[in-house]
């Protein structure tokens, strides 16, 4: 068995220029996803707080409307009524969710295909 190192060598046909300009899209391409993705971020936490302080304040109004009831009808009417509200309100707002995290990652999506063909034209120019 050899001690010998075992080297193999390819020929670098890339100039100094080109790996920088070409670190330097990959760079802009991820802070301009980044830069999404931290906006989207924000607008799904604004989403999501809206509609805690929407559904607190639907959850505080239920004792009173209990507490108004003139029989087991009356009440047994309104707890139906709350379920059905809270499982509609629960389920549109998964819906908005949805798509908010679909339209983020369609436009991070987007501005990573456009940081590439950047760099693409930029490196036959």
């Amino acid at each position: 068995m050899s001690n010998a190192r075992h080297e193999t060598t390819t020929p670098l046909n890339v100039s100094l220029c080109e790996v920088a300009a070409s670190n330097q899209n990959s760079l802009m391409a991820f802070l301009n996803s980044y830069e999404k993705w931290v906006r989207s971020t924000v607008q799904i936490q604004s989403e999501l707080l809206d509609f805690v302080g929407m559904r607190i304040k639907k959850d505080l109004e239920v004792p009173q409307r209990l507490a108004e009831c003139g029989d087991t009808a009356d009440l047994i009417e309104q707890n139906m009524e709350y379920a059905n509200t809270m499982i509609a309100d629960y389920a549109n707002e998964n819906k908005r969710i949805v798509k908010l995290i679909s339209q983020a990652a369609q436009d991070i999506e987007l501005e990573a295909e456009t940081a590439f063909a950047d760099g693409e034209r930029r490196k036959t120019n």
